[in-house]
């Protein structure tokens, strides 16, 4: 296997930054209890950074860029029993949007990633707070909230993506160089 070169890991660092902090300060805290405690959900604009990072860095290093990144931004707020299934899900949406994109950044392609990329998550949300926490309740008063988050992200990202598309194919100009 290749190690990626200097300058795409300086690009996955910032891109880890700013979905951390995207993730991190553009957050709702939503009042959804498990018993008298709270459930740790909440909603946030983290996936714009998700996108990007899987257009930007491609298959495996934007999909573990991404997870990482939202997994730590889990753990800043709070909300550590999200962690795990967070490093999944936001993982394998950057992955599927990334296999889903292949440089064809025509609007209907990017619409397909971004809107299977939210389906994912809201399955996947859904299934964690149903199998593996055991409460109905929390995730069917999650669900509509994830379909909020996938939505707005979705429509925030979408020019970002096409803005993104139009750097000479996945390139970036990075320090009078190219990164590939």
């Amino acid at each position: 296997m290749r190690l990626p070169d200097k300058k795409k890991l300086i690009l996955a660092a910032c891109l880890f930054t700013a979905t951390l902090l995207i993730t991190w300060i553009l957050r709702i805290p939503l009042d959804i209890k498990r018993g008298e405690v709270s459930a740790g959900a909440y909603i946030n604009l983290g996936d714009i950074g998700v996108f990007a990072a899987a257009v930007l860095l491609g298959g495996p290093i934007g999909a573990l860029t991404a997870a990482l990144s939202s997994a730590f931004a889990d753990l800043f707020v709070g909300s550590a029993v999200y962690a795990l299934p967070t490093l999944i899900i936001k993982g394998g949406m950057a992955l599927l949007a990334a296999k889903l994109i292949k440089r064809d950044y025509a609007w209907r392609n990017l619409a397909k990633a971004v809107c299977v990329s939210g389906a994912v998550m809201m399955l996947g949300y859904f299934f964690f707070d149903l199998v593996i926490m055991g409460n109905y309740e929390v995730a069917a008063l999650s669900l509509p909230y994830n379909a909020l988050q996938a939505i707005a992200n979705g429509l925030i990202s979408l020019p970002v993506l096409k803005i993104i598309g139009r750097l000479s194919c996945n390139e970036v100009e990075f320090n009078s160089s190219r990164v590939k």
